[in-house]
């Protein structure tokens, strides 16, 4: 399960999910 750094919540399958490769980072997009 991922899990956003910034908003700090769990990702849900309703959740939009950025990956920024370039870091590998995983953000929630909303």
């Amino acid at each position: 399960e991922y899990h956003c750094p910034v908003l700090n919540k769990a990702f849900t399958e309703f959740t939009h999910i950025v990956a920024v490769k370039t870091t590998g980072n995983v953000f929630s997009y909303e």
